[in-house]
C-alpha cells in the first residue's frame, strides 16, 4: 500500500498517507437513527503527500 518511505523531492521521511474509505452502516428508515456501523472500512483510493508540496496522487495524472 505504501509506495514511498520518504519524499522523492526533499527526502523527508515523515510523509502522510491520505485517501477515502467506505464504511458499511445500517440506519432506520423510520427514525433515521444509526443502528449498526462496521468499524472497519474499505479503501477506495489512497495517496501520499509531503509538507514540501509533493503529492503522489497528482504525480499519477501528470
Amino acid at each position: 500500500m505504501n509506495e514511498y518511505t520518504e519524499c522523492p523531492e526533499c527526502g523527508n521521511d515523515q510523509i502522510i498517507d491520505y485517501g477515502e474509505m467506505a464504511v458499511e452502516y445500517e440506519t432506520s428508515v423510520k427514525t433515521g437513527k444509526l443502528l449498526k456501523r462496521n468499524k472497519e472500512g474499505h479503501s477506495i483510493w489512497c495517496a501520499q503527500k509531503c509538507r514540501c508540496g509533493w503529492d503522489s496522487y497528482s504525480e499519477k495524472y501528470e
